[in-house]
């Protein structure tokens, strides 16, 4: 999935629930919620992330 970062920035920065986020991407809000705990279990927040490529992302 190359949305990674946008779940991120729209969840985190912009502070939209896992549904909207879901909506505005065209992708289910589980997606949402597996990409956030992918985050999560890396330590990762909103100004971590923003500084990342959507490869380095990915490999988390």
């Amino acid at each position: 999935m190359r949305k990674t970062k946008e779940i991120q920035r729209l969840k985190w920065s912009l502070a939209m629930c896992h549904g909207d986020v879901a909506r505005s991407l065209n992708i289910s809000a589980g997606s949402v919620g597996s990409v956030l705990a992918r985050a999560a279990k890396a330590g990762l927040n909103w100004q971590a992330v923003d500084k990342m490529s959507e490869d380095t992302l990915e490999l988390l």
